[in-house]
């Protein structure tokens, strides 16, 4: 470093050229940071002008098989020609459509840049009859449990459930019941809607769906279903019921070699084991115990012989019955 005759540092020719260097490069920077913020502002200004100025739905189309005209499509989908196709709900806008017709589902909406999107959707099926008390009617669901319509007969796709009153009968809304709490706060209600989609699920699995004449589910610790109209199969409670009916399933293929117009009742409320006990069809129906003959003293008369052997003959009995059960265990492996 050089100085002058005062002291003052005196800059060297290549100092000078690399001052000037660093002069020239910050000036560079500092325009391209004011160019950037204009871009950059520009963007901001003209991106909801494009976005929101182009990008409108101007073309809507229809592919599947759904179960309702053009009109009806287009004036239950939220999404109108018109509105903005990049900030569209598509997914809402399919739930709003199939809340409004209940016999279309898997609905899906796409986009297709710049103006089209495209609606695809199915009929969907009836698959529970749900029984309504008193007036002989049914309230029909899809396999989701979205009621579809309330009607006067069964469909040959459906099955008959029986439940608690539902907690309402509107069209479109999925199905839910009136909470019901025991003593200890548990509402006996809250586990209904899984029993139903795991029993219609694992009934179809079983491909016997459509050989079930009910379901009754009006007592959860008492869940019976009656297949072929001659065959009783006691669930128990709300437990493994894709495994009770699985092994059901099974015990009655095994059944139907043997006879397809048997009758009989099937204990499955124990984990994997089935008692199967032909000619006898529980429908949970108690017959009434006819009060007992008394004499002028107030004792019970009997027919002879009855009090001595009336025990034994009780145990024998209980013994011959049981000796018509045939049982099933599934295999745990």
């Amino acid at each position: 470093m050089q100085y002058d005759e005062n002291g003052r540092t005196v800059q060297t020719e290549k100092e000078r050229q690399a001052r000037r260097k660093r002069n020239r490069r910050r000036k560079r920077i500092r325009k391209l940071i004011v160019a950037a913020g204009f871009l950059l502002v520009i963007a901001l200004i003209a991106a909801p002008l494009v976005v929101f100025g182009l990008f409108k739905v101007k073309t809507i189309h229809l592919r599947g098989h759904m179960p309702y005209t053009n009109a009806e499509l287009y004036d239950a989908c939220p999404i109108k020609v018109g509105d903005n196709l990049i900030f569209a709900d598509f997914e809402k806008a399919a739930q709003v459509m199939e809340s409004k017709l209940p016999y279309l589902t898997d609905t899906v909406i796409t986009r297709e840049l710049p103006d089209t999107i495209t609606i695809t959707g199915e009929t969907a099926t009836e698959k529970v009859a749900l029984e309504l008390p008193g007036d002989r009617t049914y309230l029909l669901l899809d396999a989701n449990l979205r009621i579809m319509k309330t009607f006067g007969y069964i469909p040959e796709t459906a099955v008959v459930f029986k439940t608690p009153e539902p907690k309402s009968r509107e069209k479109g809304e999925i199905l839910s019941f009136v909470p019901d709490k025991d003593d200890a706060g548990i509402d006996r209600h809250e586990k209904l809607i899984d029993s139903i989609l795991e029993i219609i699920a694992e009934l179809e699995d079983e491909k016997i769906f459509d050989k079930i004449d009910y379901v009754d589910l009006t007592d959860p610790n008492d869940i019976r279903i009656v297949y072929d109209g001659r065959i009783m199969m006691k669930l128990g409670d709300a437990s493994d019921l894709a495994g009770k009916i699985e092994l059901g399933a099974q015990v009655i293929e095994q059944e139907n070699k043997i006879s397809t117009i048997e009758k009989g009742t099937m204990d499955l409320s124990i984990a994997k084991k089935a008692y199967f006990e032909p000619d006898f069809f529980d429908d949970g129906t108690k017959e009434e115990t006819p009060e007992p003959q008394t004499d002028e003293n107030g004792e019970i008369i009997t027919e002879e012989g009855q009090q001595d052997g009336g025990e034994e003959e009780s145990e024998a009995n209980e013994e011959n019955s049981r000796s018509y059960y045939q049982t099933y265990v599934e295999d745990a492996e």
